[in-house]
């Protein structure tokens, strides 16, 4: 009766490996009447008893002689080695586990690991009949733990198939000889074409000019892959919509800026030049002296050719080149040529970026900046750096102190309901490269009063 009520409970634990061997120690104890029994099992480079108490390496003399002597051990009657350098080890491992009977336990040709029983609780040696009784064991528990693999791989692949079935449920299997007749988008198709060379998972998400949101991935068991896709149209004509509103959005203020920078230079120059051709025996108007004694037509030129010279920045903006530059010597450098006092740390700060847009960028800011003080011009400014985040969210954010500080559009902040005007075209210029290294230029409330924030990252 006890070795039918051991098969019973093995037979219905096999899903779970824990309980089972629980139940082939029972079954030493009780029917093979051991006072000890372990299970020594393979993990990687050495085998580990099921208590996690005892360990013997694939190297040792015991591992060695029971993968090449598929046979039970009995060290009461085992005579031993021909060489007494392995004998010894054997034995006094034994010894230490407390073990008289090794059963092996083999799988595909190899060692799987064994089953050590202690001495008999009665004291008496084992048997032949016992011996029997322990080979039968060890097969059965070779079988059982073949069928445990088996039923676990089985409710992996349950829960896989549960778990495509709930996130992936309208996903289609195409096979590799499937993939040229199949009846497929032809962005489907190129993605499951990718997927079958790479052997990875792919996303495609949804953004012109592609049609599709495809989801994609390898599926060995019939050499192809699974995919899902569905039309994207609203979410890219959403997509193109928001970039057509950017697009307007940027020439308008371009066009705000240029005729700001353009109509003071303008107006000058046209009013130098009425009175240039007035007839000079014609009497002047009052206040025309004075009038054309402030006209300076070499400084209205040098405005207009300052424009002109940042105008062709443009050209480098669409094409910027990305390198690695050290942010603290790039911004030093600049705050050395202009006396600004720096709060840098000493660490490098290495960033991806366009070294000479952003030198063109902070230039121009700084410019700006001493423009609209006229008697301090960047005197007691203090240039900060510091950085956030980690990773591609990694942020450098440069903060300009000081007082009465203001820049074109940002500071004082401007109306909402104003018409929007970016001043001086290189202040326009220096949002856009700024917006090219997913950064801004705010202002924020400083120590001593506002300050004027510039936050970036690398170029995208």
């Amino acid at each position: 009766m006890e070795s039918w009520d051991f098969l019973e409970s093995a037979l219905a634990h096999l899903g779970d490996r824990p309980r089972l061997l629980d139940e082939f120690r029972r079954a030493g104890r009780y029917i093979l009447k051991s006072g000890k029994v372990l299970f020594f099992f393979r993990q990687q480079d050495a085998f580990v008893s099921d208590d996690e108490a005892h360990r013997c390496s694939a190297g040792h003399p015991l591992s060695l002689w029971l993968e090449e002597h598929p046979a039970i051990l009995d060290s009461a009657q085992w005579p031993g080695t021909e060489d007494p350098a392995l004998d010894a080890p054997i034995r006094q491992q034994l010894q230490g586990w407390g073990a008289r009977l090794l059963v092996p336990l083999h799988g595909q040709g190899q060692l799987l690991g064994w089953m050590a029983l202690g001495p008999r609780a009665d004291g008496a040696p084992f048997r032949e009949s016992d011996k029997f009784r322990a080979v039968l064991q060890g097969r059965l528990l070779e079988r059982c733990l073949e069928q445990a693999a088996q039923l676990a791989g089985l409710k992996r692949t349950a829960d896989d198939s549960a778990l495509l079935a709930k996130y992936l449920p309208g996903a289609r299997l195409v096979s590799r000889t499937e993939l040229a007749s199949a009846d497929l988008p032809v962005e489907v198709r190129a993605i499951i074409g990718e997927v079958l060379h790479t052997g990875r998972t792919i996303t495609q998400p949804a953004r012109p000019p592609w049609r599709y949101r495809i989801s994609a991935g390898p599926a060995p068991e019939i050499d192809g892959a699974w995919v899902l896709w569905e039309e994207s149209a609203p979410e890219i004509e959403r997509i193109r919509g928001e970039l057509e509103q950017h697009r307007r959005e940027l020439f308008r203020n371009l066009g705000l800026t240029l005729s700001h920078e353009l109509s003071n230079p303008l107006v000058s120059l046209v009013t130098y030049s009425q009175l240039l051709s007035r007839d000079s025996n014609a009497p002047m108007p009052a206040g025309a002296v004075t009038l054309a004694r402030e006209v300076s037509l070499a400084t209205e030129i040098q405005k207009l050719q300052l424009l002109a010279e940042h105008a062709t920045l443009l050209g480098e903006i669409a094409s910027p080149v990305a390198t690695s530059v050290d942010l603290n010597t790039l911004l030093t450098e600049l705050a050395s040529a202009r006396g600004l006092t720096t709060r840098f740390s000493e660490e490098q700060l290495v960033f991806s970026v366009d070294p000479n847009l952003l030198r063109f960028a902070f230039t121009a800011i700084l410019d700006a900046v001493a423009a609209n003080r006229p008697d301090e011009g960047v005197k007691n400014l203090i240039l900060t750096l510091r950085t956030t985040g980690t990773g591609a969210l990694r942020t450098a954010i440069v903060t300009l102190e000081g007082k009465r500080l203001e820049l074109d559009g940002t500071l004082p902040l401007p109306d909402p309901n104003s018409t929007p005007n970016q001043g001086r075209l290189s202040v326009f210029l220096a949002r856009e490269i700024l917006r090219l290294h997913g950064g801004t230029l705010s202002a924020g409330p400083g120590i001593k009063s506002t300050d004027i924030q510039i936050a970036f990252g690398a170029l995208r």
